[in-house]
């Protein structure tokens, strides 16, 4: 029997306890979002920035960054795979260094977790070397925070002339990680970098500092790339065009073609995995090579006193040309010249002074001259002694060549058609047993592009 007209009254204690456990579920449920701090991670490895030996037991260090808003501290040391790892660190910028016996100790500033978990590569080099070296690692992301693989990052002086243009580089991995060791730091401590991969919007950084001993930390971010009109394409897929090749220049399939001066004659840098293989193509199957699919190499015909580590001797030197067919720019506002390139050459002399130049020129329809638009060798003399069986690549002295984005100016050559010829000379039979220069993904673009230092007509070093 339900009884009427009385109703059940909240007593004061039982309000309080409501409220109470009504308080503490609140305070839970905003704590989880404004209590407790955002954290993320950091994924590195440790070798040493010569050869790339793992620095397994070294000491890595994590502090936050005078005045950031992080709070951990940690420290770790280095596995057997040469890696390290900092897990559940607090928002903020931090710092990392790397100690070592028998090595300088490197730091690396300015490591943003804002921008969600970093990667950093330590890379100090032994403390006998006396050598003033820095680095650069970091992660490249699109627009929606995925990584960017196979992105090129390539850096030059802030002043192109001390370095001719860009002369160290990496790609990255499938996770967007890259490093770029031992940098030299004799000339300059300042640095443009670019970032390029296809499809994307290439990025550029000007008057960035490099310190001694120091691990520059970058995180890039690159938008989609919308291509302004495509004046020439080449692509090297289906004959599409006529180029004039003379030399050893060839359009070559991707095969497994082993340079047979490997490893006799010369040495591959101490991160490159390819076993003498030449490169798979850019894009497709199809590329242009400077070198010979019979020894993997451009020595042609080898001196038959040839032993031991040469690097590789001819009887006498080559050059080659391949120059392309006409390329209109008469209703072109301003153009430019892009292409993909890989290249492996001698290390001894690899300079504008020296030898196994790459040269980039740009002819005017109606003349026979061919006018300097740049050359890809470094003005980076190595500092390294014996270097005879050590190559110079597209990835730096005694680095893993990959696959680097170049870019030179055509707009001097608008209202007119003109051919492009791209040269590779020897110039001396010593050092030509590496595998040579290989272009992929030439397009000519209704765009200025970067300028790039040309070098004046310089006499041959002797040797």
């Amino acid at each position: 029997m339900i009884k009427s007209g009385k109703i059940r009254k909240t007593y004061p204690l039982q309000r309080v306890i409501l409220l109470l456990i009504f308080s503490l579920f609140l305070f839970q449920s905003c704590s989880r979002i404004a209590f407790f701090p955002k954290r993320s991670s950091i994924d590195g490895i440790a070798l040493d920035g010569i050869s790339y030996e793992k620095l397994t037991g070294a000491t890595i260090s994590l502090r936050p960054a005078p005045g950031s808003s992080g709070t951990t501290k940690d420290d770790t040391t280095v596995d057997e795979d040469g890696r390290f790892q900092f897990e559940k660190v607090t928002s903020g910028v931090y710092s990392i260094s790397i100690t070592m016996s028998g090595y300088e100790r490197m730091d690396a500033g300015n490591i943003d977790l804002k921008q969600g978990a970093a990667f950093v590569a330590m890379l100090p080099i032994e403390t006998g070397l006396s050598l003033n070296t820095g680095g650069v690692s970091g992660i490249v992301r699109d627009n929606n925070g995925n990584p960017v693989p196979y992105a090129n990052i390539a850096l030059s002086a802030q002043d192109a002339s001390l370095t001719n243009g860009y002369f160290t580089s990496a790609s990255t991995n499938e996770d967007g990680h890259f490093f770029i060791p031992a940098i030299p730091l004799d000339k300059t401590h300042e640095f443009r970098i670019r970032c390029a991969a296809d499809g994307f919007e290439t990025k550029r950084i000007s008057s960035q500092p490099i310190l001694n001993n120091e691990m520059l930390v970058l995180q890039l971010e690159l938008a989609r790339e919308t291509l302004p009109r495509v004046l020439f394409y080449e692509g090297f897929e289906n004959n599409q065009h006529s180029w004039e090749k003379t030399g050893f220049w060839r359009v070559q399939q991707n095969q497994a073609i082993y340079n047979k001066a490997f490893p006799e004659h010369v040495m591959l840098a101490p991160n490159d995995l390819s076993d003498g293989i030449i490169p798979d193509a850019f894009k497709g199957t199809r590329m242009a090579w400077y070198g010979q699919p019979s020894t993997g190499n451009y020595m042609g015909e080898q001196s038959s006193y040839d032993s031991g580590p040469t690097g590789g001797t001819s009887r006498q030197p080559n050059r080659g040309e391949m120059v392309s067919p006409l390329i209109n720019l008469s209703n072109a506002q301003s153009a430019s010249v892009i292409f993909w390139s890989w290249f492996e050459i001698e290390s001894m002399n690899p300079d504008g002074y020296g030898f196994d130049h790459m040269e980039v020129y740009v002819i005017r329809d109606g003349t026979d001259i061919p006018v300097l638009l740049g050359m890809l060798n470094p003005y980076i003399i190595p500092f390294l002694n014996n270097r005879k069986t050590i190559p110079y690549t597209s990835g730096g002295f005694y680095q893993a060549p990959v696959w680097r984005y170049e870019e030179f100016d055509l707009s001097d050559f608008t209202g007119s058609s003109v051919r492009l010829k791209f040269a590779f000379d020897t110039r001396d039979e010593k050092h030509n047993g590496f595998r040579g220069w290989f272009i992929d993904e030439i397009r000519v673009l209704e765009r200025e592009g970067q300028h790039k230092w040309t070098p004046a007509s310089l006499p041959l070093r002797q040797r």
